[in-house]
C-alpha cells in the first residue's frame, strides 16, 4: 500500500504542476533609495487585491510568485520612508511582470532617524520568536546563532537551551518532564528510525550543530502532528539551500580535565580504521550431531578472537574537522525564472573520554533500612558466599563520529522541490573496569587481620573468607551506529482562481508532500568477565622451640594432650587454616583445659629452654584452634585465588554479539487552504494523511564458558594478585573455551501507523482566533520471537519468576500483538486583547505508545555489574489528556516575557521498577500502572539590554524556569513520582556582541532538579526508588574574526563540574548513594575559514 500511495501522490502532483506552469504568473523587481540611489533592504511589497507579500533582500530585490493573471495594485512601505503605490500592474499567465520602485526618505528637523536592519530567518532568534507567535501549536525554539554562542556541539546540547526541555542519557529529548515515550523527535519534520535496542527515539547527539538551522519544540498537540506527541514534538531543522555561495572549512581540538593519560582503559583487540569501522563477525551456534540430530545440549567449544578483559594504554587525542559548500543560481529555463541550489556538509570528530566513579547497590532490609550485603548469593564448594555490590568504576570511551548532508532544491513561482540525504556514523569503543573492594572493607574489615574472636559462632558467620570477598568485573562494549535518511519534499500552489464568498475570501490551496525512506543500524560486540578474589595464604613455620625433637621433656606432659595439639595445618586466622578449611574450634572441655594448663605450667617450670608461648592463630590468644603445632607467620604468598563469579545460566565470561536494524518508510500529504474573512485576518483549513511503516530486526548471539552439557566441568579458578591484569591471568591460567548458550532470543518487529486528520484555524474577531480538529490513528505493533532453542531461553513470565517460552500455533505466547484505534481531538484559541499581549489555550488528547524493547521478554544486560532488563509483552499504550495555557508579551522584536501552565492526565502510564530473579540477580522490569498526572509552570524572559541602557548595546539576557510536579498511582494507596520527570529546570544566558573584530561572547547556565529514574518495588526482595540528584553546568564561549575569512572560537564547558549522582530514596529513611561521577571541565579551540 505504501508504494502505491507514493506513486499516486507523485502522479497527481506532476499533473498539477504541468497545469500550474501554464496559468500562473509573477511579479519581480527592485527598490532603491531615491535620494542616495542605493538598494533598500527590508521594504515590504504587498499586492493590495490578494494580500500577498514579499520583502526586499540585500540587493533590494523582491519576488512575488504564484500570482493569477490580472491587474493589481502594489504597495511599497518601509519605516522612515514615504509609502509608494504602483497601480495597474498587469500579470500575464506564465510570465513575470517587472516593476521597479524608488522610495523617498521622511525627515523631521531636530530628529535623528536610526534605521535598524533586522534579518528574520530560521536561524535568528527574532525570526524564531515571530514563528512562535504565528504557530498554531505552542512552540519554543532555539536558532543556530544562540546554539553557536552557547557552545552546544550537537542537537542534544542545543535542546537544553529551550524552555522546559532537557535530555535523557545525554541524547534523548525530555519535554516538560516527559521522556522519549511522550516526545516525538523529528529531523526536518520526518520521524527517523532508531537502532537503539532500548527505545524508539532519535539520538540527538548524532547531529552536529554545524548542520542545524534551528531546534523547534512544539509543546501542544494539533492534529497535523503525530498522535504520541504528548509532551511535545522536537524538530531538528537542518540548514537549507544557502542564499549565496558558501565555502567553509573548520578544525578544532579539545581537552577534558578527566584525562586518563597512560592509564586510559582499552583492550588488546581494539583496532578501528580512521572511519571507525571493523568487520562484524559473530560466532555461530555449534553443537554435536548425534544420529543425524543436532544436540544443543552438547555444544562444541569455540575460541573466538577476543580480549577477555581490559588493558591500559595512552588516551587518544581529541580533534574534529568539517567542510561545507553550497550555492544558489537563478536560471532562465524555457522562459521561466527558476532558482536552483545545493548544499553539502561533512563533519568528522575523534574524541576520548575517561572517568572514574562509583556504583553501589542497595535493597531494603526487613526493618526498612538499606542493606548492601548478601544481595547476590553464590554456591562455591558447597559454601554459601555473600557478595556486596559496592563498585568503583573506571570507564574509557573512544568515539569516532562523522555525519553529513547533501541537499538540492528548486524554486519556481509555482513550485518548490527539495531532496535531502542525511547520514551519520557513530563508533563507541568502551572499556569498563568495576572493582568491589569497599564492600569487604566496609562490612568485613577484619578479613585479613589476625583477630581473636569473642565467640566462635559469630566469627565463623561474619568473618569467614566467604563473606564479602573482593570482586572484579571487566566489560568491553564495541558499537557502531549508522543512520541514513532520504527525504523528498514538494510544495505547490494549485492553479485555481481565488474563491470569493463575500465575507470569506479563499486563496489558492497549497499542497505539501513529503516522502522519506530511512534506516538505522547497530552492530555491537560485548565481552563480560566476572570474578571474586581471595587474598594469598599466609606462609608459616613451626614456632621455634615447638619442634617435638627439640628436647622437650615429654614425661611432664600428658601424651593425650600432645596428640590434640600436633595434627592439622597452620591457621591464617582464628577460623580459617591454610588448607582453606573452615572449622569450629574444639569444645572447651575439662580435659582440654587441663591439657592447656599443663602446657603453660611446663613453660613456666623450664625457663632454661627459652620457650615462648605463641601469639599467632591461637584461640583466645592461647591455644591453636584445632590443636596443631603452634605456627608463626613468615610471609604472605604473592598470589591469591580468583574464583568464578558465575550465574547459573550464562557463566562468568560471556561474549555477546548484537545487531539491530530498523527501516522506516513514511508518506505525508497535506492540503492547506488559506482564507481571509470579515476581520481581514488570515485563517486556514488543513487536512492530510500520514503513513509510517517500521520494520525492526534484532539478532543476538551469546557464548559463555558454561556449557549446557553437564558433563563439561566449570572450573575457571586461577592464581594471581589483585593488582595483576585480570585479562592476562584469565587467558594464561584458565580454560578460555566458550560455548553457545542456545538461550538467545532473536525477534522481528513490525509497527504500522496510518492516520488522517483535518483542522481549522478561524479568526472570529480581530482579537480572537479559534482552532480545532481531529486526528484519526490506527496503530499496530507486533513481535515475532525466534529463540535459538526455546528449551534454554529463559524469560520473565507474566505471573512473575523465571521460566521458559511457551509455544503456540502462531509462535509463542510471549509474542507481543497489540493494536488500537484512536480519534484524537484538539481545540484551542488565541486571544489578543492588545497588540503585544497574546493569551493561548489548547486542549488535546494524545496517546503514548510502548516500544520494541519494552514488549520483548528477553534478557538484555549492558555490561558486567549492570542489572538485566526484561520486557513485558502485555504492555498497553497510555492515553493522555493535555491542557496548555500561555500568556506572551512581546514589547519589541526579540523581546519576550511569557508565562505558561500545563497539565496532563495519563491513563495506564508505563514505568520501570527494580526486582530480583530466582538467583538473587537484580533486573529492571516494565509495567503499566493505573494512572498518573503531571502539572507544571513555565516562565521565560528575553531582553535586549541595549534598548534600556545604551552602554549595554549588543548585550542580551534570557532566563527560563520550569517547575514540574506529578504522581503515579502505584495501587494500594501508594504513589510515586513520574519517571524521568525533573522537579524543575532552568536556564540562564547572557550574550554580548562587540563590533570590534565581530566578537561574540556567551555565558550559559543550565540546571535540572531531582529526577526519578526507577520506581520502587515492594514485591519479592524490596528495592528502593532511584533518583538522579539535581546539578547545573556553566558554559562560556567567545568567538572573534581574525580576518575577513578567518574566525577563532574558544569554548569552556561544564565549568562548575558538578558531581552527577543518583541515590536510593525511601520516605523517612533519607538517601543512600547509588552512583557518582563527574564529566570534567572541557576546553576547546576551533578555527573556521570561510569564503
Amino acid at each position: 500500500m505504501k508504494y502505491s500511495l507514493k506513486t499516486l501522490l507523485v502522479v497527481c502532483c506532476s499533473f498539477i504542476v504541468v497545469q500550474a506552469y501554464s496559468q500562473m504568473g509573477g511579479i519581480r523587481g527592485s527598490v532603491m533609495d531615491k535620494d542616495f540611489e542605493v538598494p533598500l533592504t527590508g521594504v515590504k511589497v504587498r499586492i493590495s487585491e490578494t494580500g500577498q507579500e514579499a520583502e526586499t533582500g540585500d540587493a533590494g530585490s523582491y519576488y512575488l510568485e504564484q500570482v493569477p493573471p490580472g491587474a493589481y495594485t502594489l504597495l511599497f512601505s518601509k519605516s522612515g520612508y514615504t509609502r509608494f503605490t504602483k497601480p495597474e500592474v498587469v500579470v500575464m499567465g506564465g510570465q513575470l511582470a517587472e516593476v521597479e520602485a524608488a522610495l523617498e526618505g521622511e525627515y523631521e528637523e531636530m530628529d535623528e532617524l536610526v534605521v535598524r536592519d533586522i534579518q528574520l530567518g530560521g536561524a535568528s532568534e527574532i525570526g524564531l520568536l515571530n514563528l512562535r507567535m504565528e504557530s498554531s501549536a505552542l512552540m519554543d525554539s532555539v536558532g543556530a546563532d544562540l546554539i553557536s554562542q552557547a557552545g552546544a556541539s550537537d542537537a542534544a546540547g542545543a535542546l537544553k537551551l529551550v524552555s522546559g526541555t532537557t535530555v535523557q542519557d545525554g541524547k534523548y529529548a525530555v519535554v516538560r518532564g516527559l521522556p522519549d515515550r511522550y516526545v516525538v523527535s523529528l529531523l526536518n519534520g520526518v520521524r527517523l528510525p532508531t537502532a537503539d535496542p532500548d527505545k524508539r527515539a532519535v539520538q540527538l547527539d548524532q547531529y552536529p550543530s554545524s548542520l542545524i538551522e534551528s531546534v523547534r519544540v512544539l509543546k501542544s498537540f494539533t492534529p497535523d502532528q503525530q498522535g504520541d506527541a504528548s509532551g511535545g514534538a522536537v524538530d531538528v531543522v537542518l540548514r537549507g539551500i544557502p542564499e549565496k555561495r558558501v565555502l567553509k572549512f573548520s578544525v578544532g581540538t579539545k581537552y577534558n580535565e578527566n584525562y586518563g593519560g597512560d592509564e586510559f582503559l582499552s583492550y588488546d583487540t581494539s583496532e578501528n580504521d580512521y572511519w571507525g569501522q571493523r568487520e562484524f563477525e559473530p560466532a555461530e551456534d555449534l553443537a554435536e550431531t548425534i544420529d543425524g540430530e543436532q544436540r544443543n545440549d552438547r555444544p562444541i567449544a569455540q575460541y573466538p578472537t577476543t580480549s577477555y578483559g581490559v588493558s591500559q594504554t595512552d588516551q587518544p587525542e581529541n580533534y574534529s574537522w568539517g567542510i561545507e559548500l553550497g550555492d544558489r543560481y537563478d536560471l532562465d529555463l524555457f522562459g521561466e525564472e527558476v532558482s536552483v541550489g545545493g548544499l553539502a556538509a561533512f563533519n568528522y570528530e575523534q574524541s576520548a573520554t575517561y572517568y572514574e566513579g562509583i556504583s553501589d547497590k542497595y535493597t531494603l532490609a526487613p526493618d526498612n533500612t538499606y542493606t548492601n550485603t548478601g544481595t547476590i548469593s553464590k554456591e562455591v564448594d558447597s559454601e554459601h558466599v555473600a557478595l556486596t555490590d559496592m563498585w568503583d568504576i573506571k570507564k574509557g570511551t573512544y568515539e569516532i563520529n562523522w555525519s553529513g548532508a547533501v541537499g538540492i532544491g528548486l524554486e519556481h513561482e509555482l513550485l518548490k522541490l527539495n531532496y535531502l540525504h542525511v547520514f551519520t556514523h557513530n563508533t563507541e569503543d568502551t572499556a569498563i573496569q568495576s572493582l568491589d573492594f569497599r564492600g569487604r572493607e566496609t562490612y568485613n574489615p577484619e578479613y585479613v587481620d589476625f583477630v581473636e574472636p569473642e565467640s566462635s559462632s559469630d566469627y565463623l558467620q561474619d568473618f569467614s573468607r566467604y563473606y564479602a570477598p573482593y570482586r572484579r568485573s571487566e566489560s568491553i562494549v564495541y558499537a557502531e551506529r549508522d543512520t541514513e535518511s532520504d527525504q523528498f519534499g514538494g510544495e505547490l500552489t494549485l492553479p485555481v482562481p481565488d474563491l470569493n464568498l463575500g465575507i470569506i475570501k479563499f486563496k489558492r490551496p497549497v499542497l505539501d508532500i513529503k516522502l522519506s525512506d530511512s534506516s538505522s543500524s547497530l552492530w555491537k560486540q560485548k565481552e563480560m568477565l566476572d570474578y571474586f578474589w581471595y587474598p594469598g595464604k599466609a606462609t608459616t613455620e613451626i614456632a621455634e622451640g615447638w619442634e617435638w625433637d627439640a628436647g622437650i621433656p615429654t614425661d611432664d606432659i600428658l601424651p593425650g594432650a600432645l596428640e590434640n595439639f600436633v595434627s592439622g595445618a597452620a591457621w591464617l586466622n582464628p577460623f580459617t587454616n591454610s588448607l582453606g578449611e573452615v572449622k569450629a574450634p574444639p569444645a572447651v572441655t575439662e580435659k582440654w583445659i587441663t591439657d592447656y594448663a599443663a602446657f603453660k605450667s611446663y613453660i613456666e617450670r623450664h625457663p632454661e629452654l627459652g620457650l615462648v608461648f605463641p601469639q599467632y592463630a591461637w584461640y583466645n590468644g592461647n591455644v591453636n584452634v584445632d590443636g596443631s603445632n603452634p605456627q608463626e607467620i613468615t610471609g604472605v604468598e604473592s598470589n591469591g585465588t580468583y574464583v568464578a563469579d558465575s550465574g547459573i545460566q550464562l557463566g562468568n565470561y560471556q561474549v555477546i554479539w548484537q545487531e539491530v536494524v530498523e527501516d522506516s518508510d513514511q508518506v505525508a500529504f497535506n492540503y492547506k487552504w488559506d482564507f481571509e474573512n470579515w476581520t481581514a485576518n488570515k485563517g486556514f483549513f488543513k487536512a492530510g494523511i500520514f503513513q509510517d511503516r517500521v520494520d525492526r530486526k534484532y539478532f543476538q548471539q551469546t557464548l559463555s564458558n558454561i556449557s549446557p552439557d553437564p558433563s563439561v566441568s566449570f572450573d575457571t579458578g586461577f592464581k594471581g594478585t589483585w593488582d595483576e591484569s585480570l585479562a592476562d591471568l584469565f587467558a594464561a591460567d584458565s580454560n578460555t573455551a566458550v560455548y553457545s548458550s542456545f538461550a538467545d532470543i532473536q525477534y522481528d518487529g513490525e509497527q504500522d501507523l496510518d492516520a488522517h486528520y483535518f483542522m481549522l484555524d478561524f479568526p472570529v474577531f480581530d482579537f480572537l482566533t479559534v482552532r480545532g480538529g481531529v486526528r484519526h490513528e490506527e496503530f499496530a505493533l507486533k513481535t515475532f520471537l525466534e529463540p535459538d532453542d526455546y528449551q534454554y531461553a529463559r524469560t520473565i513470565k507474566s505471573g512473575g519468576g523465571l521460566g521458559y517460552l511457551t509455544s503456540n500455533e502462531t509462535g509463542y505466547v510471549e509474542d507481543a500483538d497489540y493494536s488500537r484505534v484512536d480519534n484524537l481531538p484538539s481545540i484551542g484559541f488565541d486571544l489578543t486583547p492588545v497588540e503585544p499581549i497574546t493569551f493561548r489555550f489548547n486542549w488535546a488528547q494524545t496517546v503514548a505508545k510502548q516500544q520494541f524493547k519494552e514488549v520483548v521478554p528477553i534478557i538484555q544486560r549492558e555490561y558486567a555489574g549492570a542489572d538485566a532488563f526484561y520486557g513485558n509483552p502485555d504492555l498497553v499504550a497510555s492515553p493522555v489528556d493535555n491542557l496548555d495555557l500561555r500568556l506572551d508579551y512581546t514589547p519589541y522584536p526579540g523581546g519576550l516575557i511569557s508565562v505558561s501552565y500545563f497539565t496532563k492526565d495519563i491513563t495506564d502510564p508505563i514505568q520501570y521498577y527494580k526486582g530480583y530473579d530466582d538467583y538473587g540477580n537484580g533486573y529492571t522490569f516494565v509495567t503499566n500502572y493505573s494512572s498518573a498526572w503531571v502539572d507544571g509552570y513555565e516562565f521565560e524572559i528575553r531582553q535586549d539590554l541595549g534598548r534600556f541602557f545604551s552602554p549595554m548595546e549588543g548585550m542580551s539576557v534570557g532566563a527560563n524556569y520550569t517547575y514540574i510536579t506529578g504522581e503515579v498511582d502505584l495501587g494500594n494507596g501508594e504513589t510515586s513520582d513520574v519517571m524521568e520527570m525533573p522537579e524543575y529546570l532552568y536556564n540562564l544566558f547572557c550574550t554580548y556582541g562587540i563590533d570590534f573584530m565581530d566578537t561574540k561572547i556567551g555565558l550559559f547556565y543550565t540546571h535540572q532538579g531531582d529526577t526519578l529514574k526507577t520506581v520502587k518495588n515492594d514485591e519479592g526482595t524490596p528495592s528502593p526508588a532511584i533518583y538522579a540528584l539535581d546539578y547545573g553546568a556553566l558554559n562560556f564561549t567567545i568567538s572573534t574574526k581574525l580576518t575577513d575569512h578567518l574566525k577563532l572560537s574558544f569554548k569552556a564547558k561544564n565549568l562548575t563540574d558538578p558531581d552527577i549522582q543518583t541515590v536510593y530514596r525511601v520516605d523517612g529513611l533519607g538517601d543512600a548513594l547509588h552512583t557518582s561521577y563527574t564529566k570534567g571541565r572541557e576546553y576547546s579551540v576551533g578555527v573556521t575559514a570561510s569564503w
